[in-house]
């Protein structure tokens, strides 16, 4: 044990999102340099693990990605962490991204590709922005306020839906779809106002904002007086009657198919939260489900809702694609309540740069200007346990270069801009020449170059706490003896799963409008659920003012897509050239793409025979150009997407309960509430693993999900009860709608 006096020196293993996370939060303490000694430990050039990007000097500057990173506008904790760093730099105003607001340009429009039969359908989403600022901590919405907010949604959605579409001729609408939406609003609108006046309640010419508040005064009364018969009766009742009579045009009209959908899935969510009491018990405990499986138990149409592209596009969004991978339930709901209703300002946010650029490189220097210490080059390759099992002993790792002057600046400075290479700076190397000469990937975990040294970290000596941040699948590798050691890392190993991903960047002469894309007004668009093996694809044409292109090649576009690449990883036995044949698979995945699909997104970019290579910049007569396109197989173990399958979220291990006594992990691999690999879930990680090692007792936000209704929700609803929630009264409703026909009731679609 240390004496007071002592400082607690901490190595840090891997520098991804949740380790620098974690060394933030620690060095935030009051004085803690009389606290801890930090060392954070790198293999490679670069920090930023799954997140890591970097400028390539031999071609313009341009920005290389893992892939595809958007941030969501409810990742509280990861924009105040950035907020924080930006802050603290204190860049002068006018310098290249010197604030936040600089480097997160807000965004609002989803474009998902919904598949009708053989056809596919552009199915337009906007996300209105609103006054809140990104970062700002405020508590979480409990499950059943999540509820109300989705029936504030639908309903308005419906309501503007259907006025508009009966009204404004500016819309798509013929005679006969408009008649139907005026019909159908007529008719429900007269059998609503039968019902309030059954209630005591007089229901004349609402508008959507009474309508509103309305429905959630009756969502929240069923809540305080935990009396849903009323609320489940009711919905099951108004979904058949709407769904008699529509069926009929559900795949005639797009516009009432996707509020159908809408309206389907709240349903659908609103009787599963109750049936299975997530509103109390929490979402977790549906995870043995996966998503789509506990959704067909409570859709009335699951062939329409369970498949539907807003929900195929969660998949897509973490990489199960349609049929690869589950979801589990209370993980994706949970995911679906934070992303689409917790937003701050705007839905997404595109960064103004590469993810080095904008997160890693402030971070890094206020880290640095702190005083941690980073050592680049160390691979580490083993962790060692005592004779008893109970701590780390050694860490074994190797020294892969020697800095010439002792210490590695990693920058090069791009356009005002302090950036991290896509290679490392080998003339601030001795062994830079060779590194060259035998064209050595110092990110792989296995080449053919030989470490310069071997070290043996020392307990007691080196290092007193351990915080490992090496991503799980490369755990097998690096910690075996923990794995043997203790039966919860073998199940973890065994059950959260990790995928190869497959990243396509393409700069194209064009702008967006020049391509032919059909929605340009609303902006640089973000797809999901795309055809093909890149399932989704965002315009990020914003960032090539950071990249130095000349005037002859100087490009309009900047395309991202990705996917899952169904692969075997990179192993210790993997055969030679594997890596080499899937990224000959990717370029073949990316001209199939050009040539088969990107019709659907760029149609003025197409000649007789398919894709008209002309348009990417620095056309030759290769038709993918390296100047064009830079496409990645992320097949290494620290480059593989964390899965979250169904029962996975059980077998994950929180930051402070590793089993050893001086090992702290982090990453979007443990149990950190969110339990899906996103930056916020890894950020949240971090979060902890700051708190595990520090003993300092903090709330997390978002690493909970509140079930209980907070008092001024309580105190605002309670005397405002005007809607039946009684068991008699509720045996009214139903002779009512018994003998007055008001809705129709039991006809539930089984085709």
């Amino acid at each position: 044990m240390n004496t007071r006096e002592e400082k607690k020196k901490i190595a840090v293993l891997g520098g991804g999102v949740a380790s620098i996370t974690a060394v933030w939060q620690l060095t935030n303490e009051p004085n803690w340099q009389d606290k801890y000694d930090i060392t954070l430990y790198q293999m490679g050039w670069r920090i930023g693990g799954k997140g890591a990007s970097g400028r390539n000097t031999e071609i313009n500057d341009r920005i290389e990605e893992h892939g595809l990173h958007l941030w969501f506008g409810c990742y509280h904790n990861s924009f105040h962490f950035m907020r924080s760093c930006y802050e603290e730099m204190n860049r002068n105003i006018g310098e290249s991204v010197y604030n936040l607001e600089e480097a997160f340009e807000p965004a609002r429009y989803v474009t998902l590709h919904e598949e009708i039969g053989d056809r596919y359908e552009k199915w337009l989403l906007n996300f209105h922005f609103n006054s809140e600022k990104p970062g700002t901590i405020k508590p979480l919405p409990s499950i059943w306020e999540n509820i109300v907010r989705m029936y504030r949604i639908m309903i308005r959605q419906y309501l503007e839906g259907t006025i508009a579409y009966t009204f404004d001729p500016g819309t798509d609408a013929g005679i006969e779809e408009r008649k139907f939406y005026r019909d159908l609003n007529r008719e429900f609108m007269d059998h609503f106002k039968k019902y309030g006046k059954f209630m005591g309640i007089q229901i004349t010419d609402l508008t959507p904002d009474e309508a509103i508040d309305l429905a959630e005064e009756f969502m929240y009364s069923q809540k305080i007086h935990e009396k849903y018969e009323t609320l489940s009766f009711v919905l099951e009742e108004i979904r058949d009657w709407i769904w008699e009579r529509i069926e009929h045009k559900i795949y005639e009209y797009d516009n009432l198919r996707r509020m159908w959908t809408l309206m389907d899935f709240t349903f659908a969510t609103t009787l599963g939260v109750i049936e299975d009491d997530l509103h109390r018990r929490g979402l977790d405990v549906i995870n043995h489900l996966d998503f789509r499986e506990w959704l067909f138990r409570y859709s009335l149409t699951p062939q329409i809702t369970v498949w539907s592209a807003p929900i195929q596009a969660m998949y897509g969004l973490i990489f199960c694609g349609k049929n690869q991978h589950t979801f589990e339930a209370g993980t994706c709901l949970r995911c679906i309540f934070r992303v689409t209703l917790d937003y701050r300002e705007a839905f997404f946010y595109r960064m103004q740069g590469g993810m080095g650029d904008i997160v890693f490189t402030p971070a890094f220097q206020v880290l640095r200007s702190r005083g941690v210490k980073f050592k680049f080059f160390h691979k580490v390759e083993n962790l060692g346990l005592s004779d008893d099992k109970s701590v780390i002993e050694s860490i074994r790792m190797g020294r892969q270069a020697t800095p010439k002057n002792g210490e590695y600046n990693p920058f090069v400075r791009i356009k005002g801009l302090d950036c991290w290479p896509s290679k490392p700076n080998f003339d601030q190397l001795i062994e830079g020449d060779a590194l060259i000469a035998e064209n050595i990937d110092l990110e792989e975990q296995w080449n053919d170059w030989d470490n310069v040294e071997t070290l043996n970290l020392e307990k007691g000596k080196d290092f007193d706490e351990v915080i490992l941040g090496i991503s799980i699948g490369a755990l097998p590798y690096v910690a075996p003896e923990l794995i043997q050691a203790n039966e919860k890392w073998r199940r973890m190993l065994m059950e959260v799963t990790t995928t190869p991903t497959q990243a396509l960047q393409i700069w194209l002469k064009p702008d967006i409008r020049g391509l032919g894309w059909e929605h340009s007004k609303f902006g640089k668009p973000l797809v999901g659920n795309f055809p093909g093996e890149f399932d989704t694809w965002a315009d990020l044409s914003n960032i090539l003012r950071r990249e130095s292109w000349n005037n002859d090649w100087n490009p309009g576009n900047l395309a991202y897509l990705c996917g899952k690449l169904d692969a075997e990883p990179l192993h210790p036995n993997s055969k030679d050239g594997h890596h080499e044949e899937q990224l000959n698979r990717v370029r073949n995945t990316t001209k199939n793409f050009l040539d088969e699909y990107a019709k659907e997104l760029w149609p003025y970019a197409q000649n007789g025979a398919g894709f008209n290579y002309k348009t990417l910049v620095a056309h030759k007569e290769s038709p993918l150009p390296a100047e064009s396109v830079y496409y990645r197989a992320n097949l290494e173990p620290t480059e593989q997407y964390v899965l979250s399958e169904k029962g996975a979220t059980d077998a994950r291990i929180k930051a402070g309960e590793s089993g050893f006594e001086n090992l702290v992990i982090t990453g979007d691999w443990i149990h950190n509430g969110w339990n899906a690999g996103c930056i916020e879930a890894t950020v949240i990680s971090g979060l902890q693993a700051a708190r595990a090692m520090s003993g300092v007792d903090r709330e997390i936000h978002g690493e909970k999900d509140p079930v209980e209704l907070p008092k001024e929700k309580i105190n605002t609803f309670k005397h405002r009860q005007r809607l039946p929630y009684s068991s008699d009264m509720l045996i009214k409703i139903k002779k009512l709608f018994k003998t007055t026909n008001t809705f129709i009731s039991g006809n539930k679609a089984t085709h």
